[in-house]
């Protein structure tokens, strides 16, 4: 099956993949025909390189994501107040100022204003 190496990448790859399935570490060691405390093992390495990806999305990609949200939030608004000072007819109004009011409130609630 390869190298020690690309063995234990295999394991660990069938380790992320019964844990997504609901299996126990037991009945991954069970099925991998392999002690529990190697799965114990891989699933803390898993869990550390987990945490070394989030650290490295947290402080390199999602404050651009955040930016570039938004950016598009308040040019979906200004759109929307274009249309809501245009538009002859009432209910197309009324849909657009609910779903602005409703995509407002959830931009609040999932991108808070930085201190300034």
């Amino acid at each position: 099956m390869g190298t020690k190496s690309e063995q234990l990448e295999w394991r660990r790859s069938k380790v992320v993949e019964m844990k997504a399935r609901g299996m126990s570490q037991i009945e991954i060691a069970h099925e991998l025909q392999v002690s529990k405390q190697l799965i114990s093992s891989d699933v803390q390495y898993l869990r550390g390189q987990a945490k070394e990806s989030m650290k490295e999305y947290v402080t390199e990609h999602l404050p651009e994501q955040y930016q570039v949200c938004l950016c598009a939030l308040d040019t979906i608004l200004k759109h929307s107040f274009d249309i809501l000072e245009t538009s002859p007819d009432n209910r197309e109004k009324l849909r657009l100022w609910n779903y602005s009011r409703i995509h407002i409130l959830s931009s609040w609630n999932c991108c808070p204003m930085p201190l300034q």
